[in-house]
């Protein structure tokens, strides 16, 4: 147990993976309904903080990347392929399967020792894991009970505060249609900050579910364009055809620091 005083230096500033929307250094739930885009929403921020590009037309401060994919790993790995087609820079995302059963004892250490052989394989250290998804890596669980799903998330927590990178979590929603995270309470009690996507009349929408430390942001309108394997993601017009607004008070031209230019490889 570390203990603090206010006399102490205060804690560093906030960082942002997307100013005013994914914090550094937490663990961040994107949720939704199957099929609805959450893989195709985090590949491209992933993508986009690797190369220092932009994400709903926001910047991104990214790195390199671990993709947990507990389910379709080869689609995964093909859409991150497309969307990563950048001449003969490779970036430095690497994807893992199978993803060990977060319930098992080991868990922690066998997701530690992927970080460890990836950043040594890439020459780098992973800043940023993904889950994909959490129903799949926790198979034979209970996702509405506390035992369970408090485990789970702990190893999450863990893999935050051990090994220092960012953790996003891909979730599922709930049957009824609405913006509840399927499971107990606490897959939203232990993450920073959750989004959900939803859809009403064709307009799918990005909502803010919790900010721990920063206002809540407004939702964003955005649609989904299939580039052959790539599946890109856009910010449109919101529903009175008025430019969407800007999150966190960042606009597109304003600057982020982007990631610097890395090599490696991506890897199955």
């Amino acid at each position: 147990m570390h203990l603090r005083f206010l006399d102490d230096p205060p804690p560093p500033p906030q960082e942002w993976l997307v100013h005013g929307l994914f914090p550094k250094g937490c663990v961040t739930v994107v949720a939704g309904a199957a099929g609805c885009g959450k893989t195709a929403l985090v590949t491209n921020l992933v993508v986009a903080g690797c190369t220092g590009g932009s994400w709903l037309d926001i910047p991104v401060n990214g790195g390199p990347t671990l993709w947990l994919a507990a389910e379709a790993a080869a689609s995964t790995e093909r859409r991150l392929r497309a969307l990563a087609d950048t001449g003969s820079r490779t970036l430095p995302i690497s994807i893992a399967s199978p993803v060990p059963n977060l319930l098992d004892e080991d868990a922690f250490e066998a997701i530690s020792t992927a970080i460890d052989a990836v950043s040594k394989r890439l020459g780098v250290p992973i800043e940023i894991v993904v889950l994909d998804a959490l129903a799949s890596s926790m198979r034979g669980a209970d996702e509405n009970a506390a035992r369970d799903m408090t485990r789970v998330m702990g190893v999450l927590l863990d893999l935050v505060e051990k090994k220092n990178v960012t953790v996003i979590v891909l979730a599922h929603t709930g049957k009824s249609g609405d913006a509840n995270v399927r499971g107990h309470s606490s897959v939203i009690a232990d993450a920073t900050a959750a989004f959900a996507i939803t859809e009403k009349s064709g307009c799918k929408r990005l909502i803010c579910l919790k900010q721990r430390d920063h206002e809540m942001s407004k939702p964003i309108p955005l649609h989904i364009v299939a580039d052959c394997s790539a599946l890109r993601v856009e910010r449109v017009a919101d529903e009175r055809g008025e430019p969407a607004e800007r999150e966190g008070g960042v606009t597109s031209a304003e600057s982020v620091s982007p990631a610097p230019p890395l090599g490696g490889a991506l890897t199955h």
